[in-house]
């Protein structure tokens, strides 16, 4: 996979999912932790498969202007919760979900923040049915 296909592929991933915190949840997070979650997300959700390699340390700072040490903690709490493997000198690799109840908990939480934000049923059906290719009514 080429550089610039996996930055915009991580780009793309950033922009779709961002809606865990509200914005001022976020602000009072500490960077390493909105990281963190961020990238629980994506493997929650399958956007990153297991095997896949996450960003690396560096590439992810850079791209936040932030020191590697904060992406760092956030991996290595991934690596904690069992979401990654980190192998020396390699990356960060996405482990297996053991529980799929995980991804049912996420959707739940998402469908939640989106309610309280004001998203109407009957749009958030609407946008399923646009991801999912039926357009019918």
């Amino acid at each position: 996979m080429s550089f610039l296909f996996r930055t915009l592929t991580h780009h793309t991933k950033r922009a779709i999912i961002n809606t865990d915190n509200t914005e001022g949840d976020a602000m009072n997070n500490p960077l390493f932790i909105q990281i963190y979650e961020d990238y629980k997300k994506f493997i929650i959700l399958g956007l990153y498969k297991p095997g896949d390699k996450l960003p690396s340390v560096r590439e992810v700072a850079e791209e936040k202007g932030i020191n590697p040490h904060t992406v760092n903690r956030a991996y290595q709490m991934l690596e904690a919760e069992g979401y990654v493997e980190i192998i020396f000198k390699k990356g960060s690799f996405v482990k297996a979900i053991d529980d799929e109840n995980e991804v049912i908990k996420q959707i739940k939480k998402d469908i939640t923040n989106w309610k309280n934000q004001g998203i109407k049923q009957q749009d958030l059906v609407q946008y399923i049915k646009k991801v999912y290719g039926d357009d019918s009514d």
